[in-house]
């Protein structure tokens, strides 16, 4: 990922929220559960830092600048007028 070659950033938070949901079955596949640490230590360390992040606590060992992280998600909702 940090080599400037692979899939865009924004595939592998995709992965990485695809993951969150079913954290406990990285325990199953050791080398997935690798791939998922160096992906979210990476995204970390460049200041990525995401809610479902936290879904990963017990699992994978959560980065020093996520502990203790408040985070707070914007939502919108649109409104349409005629």
């Amino acid at each position: 990922m940090g080599d400037g070659y692979g899939l865009p950033e924004c595939c592998y938070v995709a992965w990485l929220k695809n993951l969150s949901r079913n954290p406990v079955a990285l325990r199953e596949d050791t080398s997935e559960k690798e791939l998922a640490q160096s992906v979210l230590n990476e995204l970390c360390e460049h200041d990525r830092i995401y809610g479902f992040f936290k879904k990963f606590k017990g699992i994978l060992d959560l980065p020093y600048n996520m502990q203790g992280l408040t985070i707070v998600k914007y939502q919108i909702q649109m409104i349409k007028y005629l």
